[in-house]
């Protein structure tokens, strides 16, 4: 739990920056008007996912693909509906 809160501190910088990018284009209507932690944890998760397996050393996941594939498919997840 302690390193839970480490990892949400040293994220928070970063967090700040992407709701500063995000919320004028929820309010826009480009971005689906969740709650920015749902909005987070669909961004970056599949890119921390992926960065998490290849630092580990598991060379699973070609990091050309996912860099071509992920950003459609995340942006499918958080655009507004029609977008």
């Amino acid at each position: 739990m302690a390193q839970g809160r480490e990892m949400r501190d040293a994220q928070q910088p970063s967090v700040s920056a992407m709701a500063g990018w995000i919320q004028p284009r929820i309010d826009a209507g480009e971005i689906a008007p969740l709650p920015m932690p749902l909005l987070e944890t669909l961004v970056l998760g599949p890119v921390v996912a992926v960065a998490r397996r290849h630092l580990s050393g598991v060379r699973d996941v070609d990091l050309d693909e996912a860099a071509r594939v992920l950003p459609e498919r995340i942006w499918r997840s958080v655009g507004a509906d029609g977008a």
